[in-house]
């Protein structure tokens, strides 16, 4: 893992089987994880709406349009991260199951108002899942 600043322009060679990803802090990304193939997640998250966080000290918003099947149905759900507050919100009006990945998280004293929680310290990784359409989770650190 190796952070960039902004606007650097990087030359970099890789071999075929492996390529950059390359993410902005307080990045939202809606994901759909079944397997461990790239290294984030395992199959526990299948059948849960993933949302992979890349932890900053900003505030992002983001607004997830969730198909809901065949066609052009879809759930609007809006999906917020506040890095200087330590909250996660989710505004929506379908009850899930969510699974939160943040990446680059240091180790937190205590999260409110999560059904489960793991940090990962060798990763700095902490995992979140909670049950519901609309709710706040608030991560403590010292």
């Amino acid at each position: 893992k190796k952070v960039n600043d902004g606007g650097t322009t990087i030359n970099q060679t890789y071999p075929i089987n492996e390529f950059p990803l390359f993410l902005k802090t307080g990045a939202i990304i809606p994901m759909n994880i079944t397997n461990n193939y790239s290294g984030i997640g395992d199959s526990t998250l299948t059948g849960k709406q993933t949302i992979l966080i890349v932890a900053g000290k900003e505030k992002t918003e983001y607004n997830y349009y969730r198909p809901t099947g065949d066609g052009i149905e879809y759930d609007s759900i809006k999906i917020i991260y506040d890095g200087l507050k330590n909250e996660i919100v989710v505004e929506g009006n379908s009850t899930l199951e969510y699974a939160f990945i943040v990446l680059g998280s240091r180790k937190p004293t205590d999260i409110k108002n999560s059904n489960l929680w793991k940090y990962n310290e060798n990763k700095e990784e902490l995992s979140l899942t909670k049950y519901g359409n609309t709710f706040k989770i608030k991560v403590e650190y010292l």
